[in-house]
């Protein structure tokens, strides 16, 4: 199974660096989540060059969740530190066959909680979900999509 991060983290992982909910072309404000709630969120690209892979940390100014952690998480800790935010939950995708996580690494040290399939053969502690759990981090709202056929 894979969990895809979906909603406006959906929509704003595959754009830009900084993003919210969207703009009005009109006057460029920011405008209303779907469901009529304003969280801004940001949503910053850790890339992995060498590997072809990349990591998001995902924050509303106060708390954060990490998606797919690369092996070095002093990355993704001097990103959240810089940001003046906490890790609370670190959301693993899928099992990556294409390099290690560094998932529990980040977590033994931030001592957030690990996101991750129920399905998914793990041998450490995770907060298991299935299709449309819902995970809430902040107040950021992350609905688990099953999305097969990735790896």
């Amino acid at each position: 199974m894979i969990l895809a991060v979906i909603g406006a983290v959906l929509l704003l992982l595959g754009s830009t660096n900084r993003a919210v909910g969207g703009r009005d072309e009109d006057d460029r404000k920011p405008k209303p989540l779907e469901g009529g709630c304003h969280v801004p969120i940001t949503v910053l690209t850790i890339e992995s060059p060498g590997l072809g892979d990349r990591s998001y940390l995902v924050h509303d100014g106060n708390v954060a969740f990490v998606v797919d952690p690369p092996r070095d998480i002093d990355r993704v800790i001097e990103l959240a530190e810089k940001n003046n935010v906490v890790v609370e939950k670190i959301f693993e995708t899928h099992l990556h066959n294409d390099y290690v996580s560094g998932g529990l690494a980040l977590s033994n040290r931030s001592g957030a909680a690990v996101v991750a399939s129920r399905d998914e053969p793990l041998s450490f502690e995770i907060h298991g979900v299935r299709d449309r759990d819902v995970v809430r981090v902040g107040d950021m709202v992350i609905e688990a999509r099953h999305s097969p056929g990735h790896t």
